[in-house]
């Protein structure tokens, strides 16, 4: 989820990462050590704020992002096959609930 985050967003830093999945510096920090160590990410000096190290992708983690996020959209299809018209319905409206709330509170 962590590689889909820094996917999905623009100059991500450790601490975007910390406060999203709500984990403590010593943690991410470690979790960023085995995304590189894996070759999945890197981290690199940020042009705006050289204090600052933003957290990228690389080829590789760009790869198994999109594997990712292809399995996951996969398994959401599967999910609302079986799903009947209300509970598709109860779904999308939380979705857009969920939505709305994360543009105007965070």
């Amino acid at each position: 989820m962590v590689l889909i985050y820094i996917h999905s967003h623009d100059n991500v830093c450790q601490k975007d990462i910390e406060k999203h999945f709500m984990l403590s510096r010593a943690t991410v920090s470690e979790l960023m050590n085995s995304l590189e160590d894996l070759g999945f990410a890197e981290r690199a000096l940020s042009e705006d704020d050289k204090r600052q190290r933003r957290l990228l992708l690389t080829e590789s983690g760009e790869k198994i992002v999109s594997m990712l996020i292809d399995k996951l959209d996969d398994l959401d299809s599967q999910l609302s096959a079986s799903l009947g018209d209300n509970s598709r319905l109860f779904i999308d409206s939380s979705n857009t609930l969920i939505s709305l709330l994360e543009d105007n509170l965070c």
